[in-house]
């Protein structure tokens, strides 16, 4: 699911919602800035540990991604938000 709008309409409000939702439903979810979430990667990433993070990250059942449009858009944002798992 996307949200567009312009800033302060609720976007995230109602993501985080969406959240509380699904782990009150018996799933496990995660909301994340992206800029969080692009810092734990590459931080993975430099260590070698991309895959075992990106393992835990397979256990949620939802995940939301807060603020996509703020990250510095480079390959390697990119190469790290986007990855491909086999």
């Amino acid at each position: 699911m996307l949200l567009f709008g312009a800033s302060g309409l609720g976007k995230s409000h109602l993501a985080a919602v969406i959240v509380d939702g699904v782990v009150g439903q018996g799933y496990r979810a995660r909301f994340f800035s992206a800029g969080e979430l692009l810092q734990e990667l590459q931080k993975a990433r430099s260590l070698l540990r991309l895959n075992e993070v990106l393992l835990k990250l397979d256990r949620y059942r939802v995940i939301v991604i807060d603020d996509l449009g703020y990250v510095k858009r480079d390959n390697v944002s990119a190469n790290c938000l986007l990855v491909r798992r086999e």
